[in-house]
């Protein structure tokens, strides 16, 4: 097995881990990256979601999230207002391109792609590394940027997964008591993003109908008048439209549990695309055989390389991010000042902000909406989110060393999660933590 040492190791190309290596690596740290998949960005590319949430105010374009949207601005001479839930769609493979293009200008800085963890290396309380297929990586600083919080369980490092009760945090849309919804789906449900586009006069190839194929479950999606509008929410360039669908949609959380377990995630994986190849069907079958498969979106075809992860295993760091955090007190949210842990050296007067969002707390499962606290207002005649900040403790163990993490997998409540998963806020979150990384190293200090 091959053997190579570092400054900081991301595991994970995603949205938080490519942010996190391109930034660790501007600043100077030697730098490994390890993803999965062939393409970087997670959600901004190879999982589909190429309309991303929030953050759509000119002051909120900041860091790489900035960056990036100035990229495609020069990219995509379509430009990028075609849907209504976003300011921004865009082709996958153009953000896929950004991001490696990125990543290759920076010579301190090594993409491994194609490797699974499969241990990490720790000593007592402290991490040394992770140990993939076929290459053992030892450094100075780790970081968790899996899809699903991998290294928590790899590493037995304290995680939470599932809902809060109200007790445990106070949280005012938190259940007091667990209930049918809390059972049936602990964290919320992914969807495998299909791409379709609008064949016109040639009509498109017919999409295969799926071995137990139920209609039923798409009925609702829209009604006829409101066809025109259901697919224009994620249209792109090039007549195409981002499947990303909540109402009686390809949302799948059947069983959701089995992303816990590599053996059990497959076929989890299996059911929820074959959901989606379902949705398409359907479209097609309802809305005309002018709309099939766009084929040629990603590697893998029409469907997107992998499922759209909107929850994963949670850290249990120095700080929870809480419901209460990130709802208004006038506009905005209040400052992070809050400590939890004890014998951790913040002054009481210390800002802890290091990522801004502004995103609704938005949560997705198969069986409806849930009551949530509001935390939305009309900003320049348009409604949206109102702002809240991610504090620093919220990507650091409270006892493990060497470690952070920078994904959906934060210390964050299952309720809070709703409005810190989206693509800018990871964005600016992975930044962070790449930020953090390289400051350890470079001070010969611990994320703490």
């Amino acid at each position: 097995m091959q053997e190579l040492i570092a400054d900081v190791l991301v595991v994970g190309g995603g949205t938080g881990g490519t942010a996190a290596a391109i930034q660790a690596a501007r600043r100077g740290a030697k730098t490994i990256l390890v993803s999965e998949f062939s393409w970087l960005g997670g959600m901004l590319t190879s999982a589909g979601v190429t309309a991303p949430d929030g953050n759509e105010l000119a002051a909120f374009q900041t860091g790489i999230w900035g960056a990036f949207l100035r990229e495609l601005e020069q990219r995509q001479p379509e430009g990028l207002d075609n849907a209504w839930v976003s300011f921004f769609t865009y082709e996958p493979r153009i953000g896929a391109e950004i991001f490696a293009d990125w990543v290759k200008a920076l010579p301190n800085l090594q993409w491994i792609s194609g490797q699974i963890p499969e241990a990490v290396l720790r000593e007592n309380d402290c991490i040394l590394g992770v140990e993939f297929q076929t290459v053992r990586i030892k450094a100075k600083i780790t970081i968790d940027a899996t899809e699903l919080g991998d290294l928590l369980e790899l590493g037995n490092i304290p995680y939470r997964w599932g809902w809060e009760l109200q007790a445990e945090f106070d949280e005012p849309s938190a259940p007091i008591e667990h209930n049918q919804l809390t059972q049936t789906y602990p964290v919320q449900a992914p969807t495998w993003v299909v791409v379709m586009r609008d064949f016109g006069e040639s009509k498109a190839p017919p999409i295969p109908q799926p071995l137990n194929y139920n209609p039923a479950k798409f009925q609702n999606a829209w009604i006829n008048d409101e066809a025109a509008a259901f697919l224009n929410y994620g249209r792109l360039p090039g007549n195409r439209f981002m499947i990303n669908w909540p109402i009686s949609g390809n949302d799948y959380g059947e069983g959701v549990e089995r992303l816990l377990d590599r053996h059990t995630r497959s076929h989890f994986h299996q059911e929820a695309k074959n959901h989606s190849l379902s949705f398409a069907h359907f479209i097609q079958t309802q809305l005309g055989d002018r709309y099939g498969l766009a084929e040629d979106t990603f590697p893998t075809g029409a469907f997107a390389i992998h499922p759209y992860y909107r929850e994963s295993r949670r850290l249990i760091g120095i700080t929870t991010l809480r419901e209460q955090d990130l709802l208004p007190k006038g506009l905005v949210a209040p400052l992070p000042f809050r400590v939890e842990a004890i014998g951790c050296e913040y002054a009481e007067n210390f800002c802890q902000s290091i990522a801004v969002g502004n995103y609704a707390n938005d949560h997705h499962y198969p069986s409806g909406d849930i009551a949530l606290k509001p935390k939305s207002i009309r900003w320049g005649g348009r409604w949206t989110g109102t702002p809240f900040t991610i504090p620093y403790p919220c990507l650091v163990p409270q006892a493990i060393d060497n470690f952070l993490v920078c994904e959906k997998n934060i210390s964050v409540t299952h309720i809070a999660n709703g409005a810190t998963r989206l693509q800018p806020v990871v964005l600016g979150i992975g930044q962070a933590a790449g930020m953090a990384a390289a400051l350890c190293v470079e001070q010969n200090c611990q994320p703490r």
